[in-house]
């Protein structure tokens, strides 16, 4: 068997290998010890003990870098799931060559190189086992070919190789053991950021907010296995209003897609208990009932059936949704032309709504 490039062997006929070792005893026998047959390796060569050859390494710690085509700034150690990726390895490499030529002995050092990138996946049961997905990346050790991510698990570990080899130097040279560098990273769905209102309309009472997103990748379309809820809890209940439930969870059958970048909440005028408080001056003149609000994330990719996913396998606050509060007000007021009556308010962020009399 004899060695090819990054491993691979290929059979060598018996008989030629026997007609081979037969030739190479003679012209042993009959060229002098100082003449070479072929180029020498420093470590197979008994006539040669000063040269400084050795194997292909590295010269200082190599490492591989992602670069995210579609996106930069990622955290090292994570991708984000639909974007392409290619990967750089960085390092400088030495190999220097013994070679012989009719008994004078010299030193070349190799400057080109062979690479080879692959990609694999932690599988198995206990998450030891590797498992090859991608044979052929390109073979520039600078950079790999663009590998899209697209459909890959989240929450997945992964890790890219390069393999590098020796090349041809001068003569039957590139025969060095190969080397191999690795970087692992886990593959991210992308989730929504940057929560904010973008206005408010009054209607009846009733107060409509519209609200944007962005996403975590800089694509708004990579959110489609992302669902938005509103969870909603109350403070102490009042007399004049009839109660919310608390919490109050958006149902699953109005959760919002992800991928539509944003939504409109509607705030509805309270239902008035009956009889309403006295009014003044028997009563108080103002009740006040607060909400506080979340916008909350989750991932429900339709190939996992429910398995965790990553970063989080339950709902997930939203940056920029969180602790918003909703005011609901009740005033008793007098001021002409309606003559005394109570006045309901509601506002969130910097808009209002009013019914006025209320109920």
């Amino acid at each position: 068997m004899m060695r090819t490039a990054f491993g691979a062997r290929h059979s060598v006929p018996t008989h030629s290998v026997h007609k081979q070792r037969v030739l190479l005893g003679l012209l042993a026998l009959l060229l002098p010890a100082t003449v070479s047959l072929a180029e020498w390796r420093a470590t197979y060569n008994p006539y040669h003990i000063d040269c400084s050859a050795h194997e292909l390494r590295w010269q200082g710690p190599p490492s591989i870098h992602r670069v995210d085509l579609d996106r930069n700034g990622l955290v090292d150690g994570t991708a984000w799931e639909g974007h392409r990726l290619v990967f750089q390895a960085s390092g400088t490499l030495a190999d220097i060559d013994c070679f012989s030529d009719q008994g004078s002995y010299y030193d070349e050092a190799e400057t080109s190189y062979a690479a080879q990138w692959r990609i694999y996946q932690r599988t198995g049961a206990g998450g030891g086992d590797w498992t090859e997905i991608e044979s052929n990346l390109g073979t520039q050790l600078a950079q790999s070919e663009p590998w899209v991510t697209e459909d890959r698990r989240a929450g997945a570990q992964y890790r890219a190789k390069c393999f590098i080899e020796d090349t041809p130097q001068d003569g039957p040279g590139g025969d060095d053991q190969f080397i191999a560098i690795t970087a692992e990273f886990t593959m991210v769905e992308p989730f929504p950021v940057a929560l904010q209102p973008t206005q408010g309309t009054p209607s009846g009472g009733e107060l409509r907010v519209d609200y944007s997103w962005m996403a975590s990748c800089g694509h708004i379309s990579h959110l489609d296995d992302v669902k938005v809820r509103e969870y909603v809890s109350y403070s102490s209940p009042v007399p004049c209003f009839e109660h919310p439930p608390d919490p109050t969870i958006t149902a699953p059958a109005d959760y919002i897609a992800g991928h539509g970048g944003g939504l409109t909440d509607r705030h509805k005028v309270l239902a008035a208990r009956n009889p309403m408080p006295t009014p003044p001056p028997n009563g108080p003149g103002n009740y006040a009932l607060l909400a506080v609000q979340d916008y909350q994330w989750k991932h429900f990719p339709p190939d996992l059936e429910g398995e965790p996913v990553y970063p989080t396998p339950d709902w997930a606050a939203t940056n920029g949704g969180t602790g918003l509060e909703i005011y609901r007000n009740l005033y008793w007021v007098t001021n002409p032309p309606l003559g005394p009556r109570w006045r309901y308010v509601v506002s969130k962020h910097s808009y209002t709504a009013a019914k006025d009399p209320y109920p």
